[in-house]
């Protein structure tokens, strides 16, 4: 669905109001938050640390230990050779290879004990389309004059801006209407 152009309507101090033409507002100020660094697929959130960072290099350094279970082959001969070529050879992966493979992956795994738990108190969070939790990668602020509370129903408009820039409308527009406990499809 593409909107080119929304108005914005709700209740203000008890009275309604509305915003026409609220997608040709200017953007609103972001500042990027950068939460965090690893997501909730570990049970939390998480950055890294030097010692973390010091560990996945070494386990990286060791990953070319496992390559000397690699054999040569032949891709016209052999269905399991695929087009992995290392020193201008044919080479495929063996039971051993995969063994040694674990074993790093084991370790790299053993590293995540030295990462940072976060709070998830200490985060902006909002929820997503599927309304979860989580934590939001920006904050933005954008401010409008409302009417004056004594003049009901009014129409504010915003100028239209005569510079060319992609706005992303609808994101702004389903987060203005959550402000205002609705939904946005």
């Amino acid at each position: 669905m593409f909107v080119d152009h929304c108005d914005v309507a709700g209740t203000a101090g008890g009275k309604p109001f509305m915003i026409a033409n609220f997608s040709k507002t200017p953007l609103p100020d972001c500042t990027e938050l950068q939460p965090y660094l690893m997501g909730s697929g570990r049970g939390g959130y998480y950055n890294g640390t030097p010692a973390y960072d010091e560990c996945v290099n070494e386990t990286r350094r060791h990953r070319a230990r496992c390559d000397q279970y690699l054999v040569s082959c032949d891709p016209a001969d052999d269905t399991e050779c695929g087009n992995w070529v290392m020193e201008g050879k044919y080479v495929k992966e063996t039971s051993s290879y995969h063994a040694c493979m674990d074993t790093i992956d084991r370790e790299r795994m053993d590293c995540d004990q030295l990462l940072e738990k976060i709070d998830p108190s200490t985060m902006v969070m909002w929820k997503n389309d599927n309304y979860q939790e989580e934590p939001a990668k920006r904050a933005c602020e954008l401010h409008v004059t409302l009417p004056a509370q004594d003049t009901g129903n009014t129409t504010i408009p915003v100028p239209v801006s005569l510079g060319t820039r992609k706005s992303p409308v609808k994101s702004l527009y389903c987060s203005i209407l959550q402000l205002f406990g609705r939904r946005c499809e």
